[in-house]
């Protein structure tokens, strides 16, 4: 075979090119899908409810991987050792067996995305808990006309600014009231209606009402 076969046109190049870059961004949002998915729901909080942006799961990806950077980059290496192997053995593997080493890694490395999103949505959650949930600043609500919820459904959180703001979307605001030094309550997730809202205050205040 002479030299100018074997050289990669600037096709091929672009080509390579654009699947690795759709399977590192199919890759980010399966990681970041299952860490939203997760984490919202130790919250009880459903993953349609919150409306979330394909570029925001990407960044949840993004998260996934800076969080276990160590073993993202040790995974990362062993991928392109596996890929330099399977070109090296091609020959022997036949073009059957060289598409299914692929598909079996492609399987694992989307598992591995799946492993990964789940263990640090779970960790994220046990550390805000036992944080007392400081990642989310006290809110007051202004609710607009006489029908607000009933205390039994809103609680204090229409009376007071002891409610926390944990996430909005386009129709709803996501609020939970956790109380200081009762890290293991189980918390209840109030849902409420953006629209209905006429004002929000969202204080400088990260701590829990007693």
């Amino acid at each position: 075979m002479s030299a100018e076969t074997d050289k990669l046109s600037l096709g091929d190049v672009v080509s390579a090119a654009g699947l690795a870059l759709a399977l590192v961004t199919a890759w980010l949002y399966a990681a970041g899908w299952t860490y939203a998915y997760v984490y919202f729901d130790r919250f009880r909080i459903p993953l349609l409810m919150l409306d979330i942006p394909f570029e925001h799961m990407l960044v949840y990806g993004g998260l996934v991987v800076r969080k276990n950077l160590g073993m993202a980059l040790v995974c990362a290496a062993l991928l392109i050792a596996s890929l330099w192997a399977i070109a090296y053995w091609s020959s022997r593997l036949g073009r059957f067996g060289t598409s299914t080493v692929i598909v079996l890694i492609v399987v694992a490395v989307f598992a591995l995305a799946r492993g990964a999103g789940n263990a640090t949505a779970l960790s994220d959650f046990a550390d805000q808990r036992v944080s007392d949930y400081s990642a989310y600043p006290r809110v007051r609500v202004a609710w607009g006309g006489a029908n607000a919820p009933a205390d039994e459904v809103a609680a204090d959180i229409l009376k007071s600014d002891c409610g926390r703001l944990l996430a909005v979307s386009k129709e709803r605001l996501f609020l939970i009231r956790p109380a200081r030094g009762a890290s293991a309550l189980d918390l209840d997730t109030f849902i409420l209606s953006s629209k209905k809202a006429e004002a929000l205050r969202i204080r400088a205040d990260y701590g829990s009402c007693s």
